[in-house]
């Protein structure tokens, strides 16, 4: 490689030489070198001069295939040098500074020289390297993988000490400078922050990119260097952590008269709610939420999650809610939560009771309450009342006596006619749920009361009917109503037959006589021909009542040869017990048919005679 130079050819059997000298000089900033040459021609001998006269020669120059063209005299005296054609030409270097070119020089001297005639260009050529023009600096890198928000060590080795650089991270849609004019020959550190690179994989926390290191000579670029680098966010970047509010939107604080957000939860009855946020970090998103209490586990990806307690049992007492959020790079922060769930149990009545005293018309009315205390703060909000009525039993409206607040003492209660017979009825209501029992109180005891000549009472005042019996009958003979259909034997008002047999009921016997003759109401006859199958609300089949279906007989059908003489039978015994073969002997052409063949399903079975109430 040189940057200057000269190329000759002898001319004129010897006694002359074309020559064609060069030189270069060279543009970094540009890439490329200006190279000028100069044809000559010289006598190689003292006899080597040439008189030609006023007449030009044809001459060229080309110069890496850029020719000019051009006329000179060729008249020199001996071994003089005389300059035909000069040229100039800017030739581009290579993008890694070299170059490599042909020069040529040419003369058409059209002389006779010793007896020879020389009418043809006559040319010299020659392929040239030029010295290559420095272009990108190279640089190595202590890793290939680097933190953010740390720091890596550079080490730039500089095509020409007049180089300046810049050093650049090519990450995603971001180009940052990291380095201006950084020094060369040497090690030297180089920051990535987090900041400038992490939105680039909101979905990952690692990434590719490119180091490129960019040369420059002066303010021009004359080339550049890269190196594929990774970069990794540090684990500390997560999503915030998530802010939580949480309430009950059940109809719990409603009733306790309470703000939903007071922090009071009832085992089996509230809804707890909560409503969740977090922000990503450096280009996350939040991807779900979660709300672990204990071993139980629930999940949202739009930051609410109801936790309801009527169908989760989660504990009770203080318990710990652990919020949780995940952003889109798997990451995730966390919030803990404190929740106070409270026992509760709807209100009862124990040993609840209404007696006569002294068999006067004072009714002692014990009621023991248990109420569950649901606390806010030190301050029981699920107060309570007892509510006492009362009616004669034949009567349909109650009179309230009085209402109890927070309370329930034993009442004695005067006024009840010992000649009636009353009920009392007790409805305990705290701020949830209610509870409700009665009693019924028969007149005053007595042995037998004759009431005029309209009926008797025994172990009680008469009331209604020609015998009011108050305790247990016992006989010992026969009981014989010849009221119509069994209707007159009640209790509490109600038939044997509504008792036993309501409207919808089922009888079955093996006698076909209809039971309306014997027992009363209306009956008709039911299912006949059929089984009967419980319902079974998760089976379409039978998912309600009297729903009919079923056959007697599958739709199985039997293979046969067409010309009926290629079939064998069952196998009894075996391991083919229990299978059909075909044989294809005596079958035309192999062929099969299936012919019907019902088969009967029908269980072991018993026939009764089934008859449905409708009346």
């Amino acid at each position: 490689m040189s940057l200057s130079g000269s190329q000759s050819i002898n001319i004129h059997g010897g006694a002359h030489t074309l020559i064609v000298e060069w030189s270069a000089s060279q543009n970094i900033g540009g890439n490329y070198s200006t190279v000028t040459a100069n044809l000559y021609i010289k006598g190689n001998y003292s006899y080597s001069t040439i008189y030609s006269g006023s007449v030009a020669k044809s001459v060229a120059l080309v110069i890496n295939g850029n020719r000019k063209n051009g006329s000179a005299r060729i008249d020199i005296n001996g071994t003089e040098k005389r300059l035909l054609l000069s040229h100039s030409v800017n030739v581009g270097h290579n993008a890694d500074g070299t170059k490599s070119f042909r020069l040529e020089g040419m003369l058409n001297s059209q002389i006779t020289w010793s007896g020879t005639y020389y009418g043809s260009e006559q040319w010299t050529r020659q392929d040239w390297s030029l010295n290559a023009i420095p272009r990108a600096s190279t640089f190595n890198q202590s890793a290939d993988t680097f933190n953010m928000d740390g720091d890596g060590t550079i080490y730039i080795s500089p095509a020409s000490t007049s180089f300046t650089h810049k050093l650049y991270m090519f990450f995603g849609n971001k180009k940052v400078l990291l380095k201006d004019n950084p020094p060369v020959n040497k090690n030297f550190s180089v920051h990535f922050n987090a900041s400038d690179f992490a939105d680039q994989i909101p979905n990952a926390d690692l990434g590719v990119g490119v180091l490129v290191l960019e040369t420059y000579n002066g303010s021009t670029m004359v080339g550049g260097n890269q190196r594929t680098t990774y970069l990794r966010l540090p684990a500390n970047y997560v999503p915030s952590q998530p802010s939580v509010s949480v309430s009950d939107e059940s109809t719990v604080p409603t009733k306790l008269g309470v703000s939903k957000t007071a922090g009071i939860y009832v085992k089996g009855m509230s809804l707890i709610r909560f409503v969740c946020s977090s922000n990503g970090v450096l280009g996350s998103t939040i991807t779900g939420y979660q709300v672990q209490i204990v071993n139980q586990t629930f999940s949202s990806s739009n930051g609410t999650i109801d936790v309801d307690l009527a169908k989760f049992d989660i504990g009770s007492g203080s318990l710990n809610a652990v919020v949780t959020v995940t952003d889109s790079r798997g990451r995730t922060n966390s919030r803990t939560v404190s929740l106070n769930i409270q026992n509760y149990s709807a209100p009862t009545i124990n040993n609840f009771s209404a007696v006569r005293q002294n068999n006067g018309d004072v009714v002692v009315i014990t009621k023991p309450v248990s109420v569950s205390s649901i606390l806010n703060g030190t301050t029981n909000v699920n107060g309570y009342t007892v509510k006492t009525e009362y009616k004669l039993t034949s009567a349909t409206t109650w009179t309230v006596n009085r209402t109890e607040t927070n309370s329930s003492a034993t009442l004695n209660l005067s006024g009840f006619n010992v000649a009636n017979s009353y009920d009392i009825r007790v409805t305990l209501a705290d701020k949830l749920n209610q509870t409700v029992v009665q009693a019924s109180i028969s007149t005053a005891k007595v042995l037998i009361d004759f009431n005029r000549d309209i009926g008797v009472g025994i172990g009680k005042m008469h009331e209604r009917g020609a015998l009011d019996v108050g305790g247990d009958m016992y006989v010992s003979g026969t009981l014989d109503s010849t009221t119509i259909n069994g209707r007159a034997i009640k209790q509490n008002g109600r038939t044997l037959l509504d008792m036993f047999y309501p409207v919808g009921a089922i009888f079955i016997t093996t006698v076909n006589t209809n039971p309306s003759s014997y027992m009363g109401g209306t009956w008709v006859r039911f299912g006949n021909g059929q089984t009967l199958v419980g319902v079974n609300e998760n089976d379409g089949d039978f998912n309600t009542a009297q729903k009919t279906g079923g056959s007697k007989t599958n739709g199985n059908f039997l293979l046969q040869g067409k010309n009926y003489g290629g079939l064998s039978g069952e196998s009894t015994g075996g391991e083919y017990r229990g299978r059909v073969w075909v044989s294809p002997t005596n079958l035309a052409n192999n062929d099969i048919v299936a012919q019907p063949f019902p088969q009967s399903v029908v269980q072991p079975y018993i026939t009764v005679y089934m008859w449905k109430r409708t009346a």
